[in-house]
């Protein structure tokens, strides 16, 4: 993996736990962690993304995730996901871990962290 890869993958990651904590979304941090199940399939995966794109973008008028910084995550070529896409995926869970962790919002919902992910 890149440095470059690995810097949009941190930035991405950062917004995701910004956007769990200022809003105490829970759903969106049980959709991120695969403890709805959907975050597992590459497609579901990418439509949390853009979900979580499009809300902050309605609510702060502020891009997450541009196409530049997507493709370059995620796309091999024509829609075909890069062969390590799950590795990105779970670089990204355990950094908006680390920043929840470190923003205390662990502290405040202990009860997320009794919950499990289904196997893959």
């Amino acid at each position: 993996m890149t440095p470059e890869r690995i810097e949009i993958t941190r930035k991405v990651a950062d917004e995701l736990a910004r956007e769990i904590h200022a809003n105490n979304d829970q759903n969106l941090y049980r959709q991120l962690m695969g403890l709805s199940r959907e975050a597992n399939n590459y497609n579901n995966f990418r439509t949390i993304l853009i979900r979580a794109i499009r809300k902050r973008l309605h609510r702060t008028n502020h891009l997450m995730l541009g196409l530049d910084d997507y493709v370059s995550l995620f796309e091999q070529d024509e829609s075909i996901p890069k062969s390590d896409w799950k590795l990105v995926r779970d670089l990204i869970r355990i950094r908006v871990m680390e920043q929840l962790y470190q923003a205390n919002f662990f502290a405040a919902t202990p009860e997320i962290l009794e919950e499990e992910a289904p196997e893959e």
